[in-house]
């Protein structure tokens, strides 16, 4: 992974382009949500309950592979992960506003609690 963006000249080497034979982008990537690939964390199972209105787009463009549907009724529909807890999926869970709950890891609710109380504070 890359921070194209930033970079502000380059410069061709001398030397001769030699790939790893043993990186799998499929497993390094495995646990992440988006681009952040964490080397020293455990994936964790992440449980968030969706509105129906909001489980609409969570059904038809899963947030990430290992996604399961855990429980779907009238009033909500639950879904697990098992991914890293990054600042990608803090972004994405506060994407959704008032249309998603995390139910676990409880630690990570709590985050986003914080996250929820510093932007009202801005105001």
């Amino acid at each position: 992974v890359l921070a194209l963006d930033r970079l502000q000249s380059v410069t061709p080497s001398k030397s001769k382009y030699k790939p790893q034979g043993n990186f799998k982008p499929k497993d390094f990537f495995k646990y992440s949500l988006g681009i952040t690939q964490v080397h020293d964390l455990e994936p964790e199972e992440v449980v968030l309950s969706f509105t129906p209105y909001q489980a609409q787009y969570i059904l038809s463009q899963p947030l990430h592979h290992s996604q399961k549907v855990i429980l779907q009724n009238e009033n909500e529909v639950r879904i697990s992960l098992l991914v890293y807890l990054t600042q990608e999926l803090t972004m994405t869970v506060l994407s959704y506003g008032t249309g998603v709950k995390v139910i676990k890891p409880k630690s990570f609710a709590k985050e986003i609690v914080d996250c929820l109380k510093e932007v009202l504070n801005k105001y």
